[in-house]
């Protein structure tokens, strides 16, 4: 939680540094193929610029992740995953639907797993880097705009309390007034 208005300044900068990097670590990956076109049958050496390894809480085989490692002034070495599988009840890609070659022998009171290929591989890259410069987009609109929403609903909760203190001046205890006001703070909009 932010203590004031730089720290959050500070936070939405470091996020849009970070994402942009994430952003850029995923355009350099390459996907290299032998001297005729083919791609290899090792999988990860198809994949250059990015770690291609089984999930560490992978539970049957198939469960593959990408990693792309990184770095910024402000957070220095940094990495960002995306799944390379999914399992077969939550496709929703019917070219993936499709590929039943790419479908994990399914295994007892295990969801079955769709692993990807390379197609289905660049296709999540480039989602990747479609949310990632979409977000860091929508922080640096947020951060132009930090300046003005933080004043206004500062004013608004000045004013708010302050009804709050003209409602309950005439009690010489301040109980309601803290009831009140750390009820609707801590509960809103449930109260």
């Amino acid at each position: 939680m932010a203590h004031n208005l730089d720290e959050i300044r500070t936070t939405i900068q470091k996020d849009i540094a970070v994402n942009k990097a994430y952003a850029e670590a995923w355009k350099k990956v390459t996907f290299p193929t032998k001297k005729d076109g083919t791609p290899f049958a090792n999988m990860s050496k198809n994949i250059s610029g990015a770690k291609y390894s089984l999930v560490s809480y992978a539970m049957q085989s198939g469960e593959y992740e990408l990693t792309v490692f990184t770095q910024t002034f402000n957070t220095g070495y940094i990495h960002d995953s995306i799944k390379v599988y999914e399992l077969v009840r939550y496709l929703k890609d019917e070219s993936m639907i499709a590929k039943t070659e790419n479908y994990m022998p399914k295994q007892s009171y295990l969801g079955q797993v769709y692993k990807f290929d390379l197609e289905d591989i660049k296709n999540a890259i480039a989602k990747r880097i479609e949310y990632l410069e979409s977000y860091v987009s929508d922080l640096e609109k947020q951060l132009a705009k930090l300046d003005k929403v933080y004043t206004n609903f500062r004013n608004a909760f000045d004013n708010a309390v302050k009804s709050l203190q003209d409602d309950t001046k005439e009690f010489s205890h301040n109980d309601i007034y803290y009831a009140v006001k750390d009820t609707v703070i801590n509960r809103y909009p449930y109260c």
